[in-house]
């Protein structure tokens, strides 16, 4: 059975990202941008924003399919970036009025949320990593 956030079995190439946790909320967070931003007319930011969303499962699903912990790791930092790219996106789109707050809210928040597990799969990725003497 995969722990928490499977860090102490992933062993890349030997789990699917699916079965992280993290991955699968990121999958979800990724499509509710993209429905999200359906109607939107400003497309420039749209995309932006999808380019970003996206790309934090994207990174994770990479990531696992890497030969080393060390590999694995830059990903997991990949995704941990785009998040944070994500979130700041978010807020301005929410301050130039295309996300209503209550959409604002429940986005940032399992974003936050996402941002929180990644951190620590990363944290566990590298610890795990130096034991087995890969280092960062």
């Amino acid at each position: 059975m995969a722990t928490a956030f499977c860090a102490r079995r992933v062993s890349c190439g030997m789990i699917p990202w699916e079965k992280l946790r993290v991955g699968e909320r990121a999958h979800e967070f990724a499509l509710a941008v993209y429905r999200e931003t359906a109607p939107w007319s400003d497309r420039i930011l749209m995309f932006q924003l999808r380019r970003c969303a996206l790309s934090i499962p994207s990174n994770f699903a990479e990531g696992a399919a890497r030969e080393s912990q060390r590999e694995f790791a830059r990903f997991i930092g990949i995704a941990f970036s785009s998040a944070a790219e994500a979130q700041y996106q978010l807020r301005f789109s929410h301050d130039l009025g295309l996300l209503p707050s209550d959409r604002f809210a429940t986005l940032s928040t399992e974003l936050r949320e996402i941002q929180k597990m990644t951190w620590s799969l990363l944290a566990a990725t590298r610890a795990n990593g130096k034991q087995k003497g890969v280092g960062r």
